[in-house]
Parts: C-alpha cells; structure tokens; sequence
C-alpha cells in the first residue's frame, strides 16, 4: 500500500510483508486472473455481442482478431 493509506490506516512494520508473502499473494493475483468471475459485468458485456466471456482479459492481438472475424461475418449476413 502507498505510505499516505499505510499511515491513514496506522499500519506499522508489523504489517508489511515478507519476501514469500509477497510471492505468494503475486501468484495468488495471477492466477485470478487467468479465470474471470462469470457473473462480473465484465465477462457479461462481451457476451452480449457474441464475443468470448474472456473477451476483455485476451491480449490486443487476439481481441483485434475476434472482432475482425465478427465483422466480416456480420459483413457476409
């Protein structure tokens, strides 16, 4: 946390954490990631255009491609 919330909230050096507490809560973080809440409005929005629930979470590269191959079947109807 960024020193101004630390001191508003008065935690002390007893709160920081550890080398390993703060690899595992990145792990931890990361792998959230990997799998979206399917019932968070992000994974409910891209379902609606009949994209991915995932959409949101995929890299630039893929999401460019996904409503590439849209359009040019939404073109082809």
């Amino acid at each position: 946390m960024p020193p101004p919330v630390r001191a508003k909230l008065q935690l002390g050096a007893e709160y920081d954490l550890g080398a390993i507490d703060r690899t595992l809560v990145r792990a931890a973080a990361a792998l959230a990631e990997r799998f979206p809440a399917k019932d968070s409005p992000a994974t409910q929005a891209p379902l609606r255009f009949g994209l991915p629930a995932n959409f949101l979470y995929l890299s630039r590269a893929r999401r460019a491609a996904l409503l590439a191959r849209a359009e040019s079947t939404a073109a082809a109807e």
